[in-house]
């Protein structure tokens, strides 16, 4: 929930930052700096971008390094909630300048230390300023009259001896009815202890400051948020008083707190702020040994949304869909925009059973939703996958992990579904982890299919197949992790990571005097991705130039793509494949006959070679019928100048339908099984 005093709009925020004389920061852990406004630029010498991530000693004067640990340490203990204290600082040049630092602690809702927020000052004025009253007391009430805090000078008796202008201004008071009063009658607080914070300055002669929450009560009985500091007159005793009026730092200040963990479109906690809520309660739920459950909810469609109808309605959509997803929490559950049209709930003490049917119920809603264009309703569904961690013990992304392999499930079912974790025997999340690991230990290696030309028997290629290292000598082969790889968007990884050594295997080949094809799969998801893409290009310029004059116009490598995943649109598939097949390289459609799109991509891509289904082999042994219709493809793949080959052939039965067929490429154990990778890694 969100408390309207501070909600300040960002503009607003934004344009009074810059123009502030006091420094704006904040600290994560312990002690360095995650924020600085543009003030600490002016105030040290040093620029922002140089200052972030650094310690807060480095830039504190070495005599008073001590003052602030014990002050770091008060804080972090949960002594006092807050501190105002004077310490010099170095500055880039090597001078010093005092400052006031005005410091705040945070804490989670576990009521752990996460690190502080406040303000610095320059005070170099007010410390010169606090000599000469020593010396001058005349001179200096001629100049604490025109500072704008509020200045109470106390006698001995600790009775008003003088308010500038601004005490007067602060208290609602004027000065006659000020002077000669006891100060406890004159400047009455809530939320602080003036006649103890005296007390202790006078007999530690040192500063004394009074922060928090400290209100001044005007004369006609108004709050005011400031801060005060005491400091003693060792001169003739008595003490001086700065009044601050700290209003407008305190709005901004939690409207800082507020920007750095919330989403500004949804007004929903952002990923940050869910990241540390997540943390904090699978910790709690191990100490207690309780469940918890996570739903990750994706906007179905949202693309089309928002260029169909605007951006604009686009984010009410946003604010729509975030406001029901709220509507069907429960208090204590935490909501929050994960990333784009994607949301995230934790559902603290719950089961997957029970935030299934909280999930289901924010499913119905979404769906009941009245968001309307020039008159039409526009239809909006989610789609949310469940994760639990009932059964894991490891670490909060394997629930996130679960979750999200169920919200690809809950896609790949047709959308606006709620899927569990675990549901139709859903089983990525120990093999993705296995992929995330194989990719950072450069564990992915290849095999090689030959692939053989039916009429001489000969080797005319191969096709580079994905293994996975396991150790003594033990691989996983593609259809076991390739799948799980797909649903946690890891292939273009896997593409990264095995393209190069297919490139590598080319040049091999043809600097031994082999030039055979080889084929390679490569995956929609890198196709997507341009930089990768140009990163491709870039290797397979390398290779071939280590070649030299061995490699012609048509290069010896043939991209493999699976008719089964691949981009929908061929228009912008061929624009992906452009500068890729403008090098040289060949196109293969791989799995043909397996999906809807077969003729399509024949004719708009241009395909030098079609691979048949393993499948629709097999079934032609069974049905004659069949036939006719594999016959029919390979003479309109050669009427369009492509090559057949058939796939998977596993037994004699399907190599005799294969040469029956007039199909002269073939690949499969039945002529030679897979040359597995000799550089086992373990």
């Amino acid at each position: 929930m969100t408390d309207d005093r501070y909600e300040l709009a960002d503009e607003d925020v934004a344009s009074l930052i810059p123009h502030l004389r006091d420094v704006v920061f904040r600290t994560r852990g312990k002690a360095y700096w995650a924020y600085l406004s543009p003030a600490w630029s002016t105030l040290t010498g040093y620029s922002v971008e140089e200052s972030l991530g650094r310690h807060i000693l480095e830039f504190v004067h070495p005599d008073d390094r001590e003052q602030n640990d014990e002050v770091k340490e008060r804080l972090e203990g949960g002594r006092v909630p807050a501190s105002r204290h004077i310490k010099r600082m170095i500055r880039k040049d090597g001078s010093v300048v005092w400052v006031e630092a005005d410091v705040r602690v945070l804490y989670d809702d576990e009521g752990v230390f996460q690190g502080s927020a406040g303000t610095l000052r320059d005070v170099s004025g007010s410390v010169r300023l606090q000599a000469t009253l020593r010396k001058e007391r005349r001179v200096a009430r001629t100049t604490l009259a025109a500072l704008s805090d509020g200045v109470v000078t106390l006698d001995a008796a600790l009775r008003v001896e003088f308010m500038n202008g601004a005490a007067l201004e602060l208290t609602g008071l004027d000065e006659g009815g000020c002077l000669g009063r006891p100060i406890a009658e004159v400047l009455v607080l809530e939320g602080g202890d003036l006649s103890r914070a005296i007390a202790e300055s006078l007999a530690q002669l040192k500063p004394r400051f009074l922060g928090g929450r400290t209100q001044l009560l005007r004369s006609d009985g108004a709050p005011i948020d400031v801060d005060l500091t005491v400091t003693p007159l060792v001169e003739g005793g008595g003490c001086v008083i700065v009044l601050r009026d700290v209003r407008e730092q305190r709005v901004l200040q939690a409207k800082l707190l507020y920007q750095a963990n919330h989403d500004p479109l949804t007004r929903l906690s952002n990923r940050a702020a869910m990241q540390e809520a997540l943390a904090r309660e699978h910790s709690r739920a191990l100490r207690r040994n309780a469940p918890y459950t996570l739903l990750l909810v994706d906007l179905d469609h949202f693309k089309v949304v928002n260029d169909h109808y605007g951006h604009a309605l686009g984010d009410e959509a946003l604010k729509a869909v975030a406001r029901s997803i709220r509507g069907g929490l429960r208090d204590g559950d935490w909501l929050a925009r994960w990333g784009g049209e994607e949301f995230l709930c934790l559902l603290p003490d719950t089961g997957a059973e029970e935030g299934a049917r909280i999930a289901e119920r924010i499913r119905a809603t979404v769906e009941q939703l009245e968001i309307r264009h020039q008159g039409l309703r526009v239809p909006l569904t989610v789609s949310i996958g469940v994760g639990c961690n009932d059964e894991l013990e490891d670490a909060a992304e394997a629930v996130l992990l679960c979750a999200d392999a169920a919200l690809y499930e809950a896609k790949q079912a047709g959308r606006n579904q709620v899927w569990c974790g675990g549901e139709g025997g859903l089983d990525v999340i120990g093999m993705a982890a296995r992929v995330q690991e194989a990719l950072q230990l450069g564990r992915l290696r290849l095999a090689f299919q030959p692939i053989i030309d039916l009429s001489s028997g000969d080797q005319i290629g191969s096709e580079a197949l994905a293994r996975l290292a396991v150790g003594n000598g033990q691989y996983f082969e593609a259809a076991a992790f390739i799948q799980a790889a797909r649903r946690l968007h890891l292939l273009h990884h896997v593409d990264a990571a095995l393209i190069p050594q297919a490139m590598g295997h080319c040049s091999q080949g043809l600097l031994a005097g082999d030039p055979q094809l080889h084929f390679v799969n490569v995956s929609a998801d890198m196709l997507r991705r341009p930089k990768q893409v140009r990163n491709m290009l870039e290797q397979a310029e390398r290779n071939c130039a280590s070649c030299g004059d061995l490699v012609g116009k048509d290069k010896p490598l043939v991209l493999e793509l699976s008719e089964r995943e691949f981009l929908s649109d061929t228009f912008r598939a061929r624009e992906a494949l452009a500068p890729l097949l403008e090098f040289g390289m060949q196109l293969a459609i791989d799995h043909f006959g397996s999906g809807y799109a077969s003729l399509r991509y024949l004719g708009d891509l241009p395909v030098n070679f079609i691979k048949l289904e393993g499948d629709l082999l097999r079934s032609a042994v069974r049905k004659p019928s069949m036939r006719a219709v594999i016959r029919g493809m390979r003479q309109m793949a050669e009427d369009l100048g492509a090559r057949t080959i058939a796939e998977q052939v596993e037994d004699a039965e399907t190599d005799e339908l294969v040469r029956e067929l007039g199909i002269g490429w073939a690949q499969g154990r039945y002529y030679a099984p897979p040359q597995e990778p000799l550089d086992v890694v373990s």
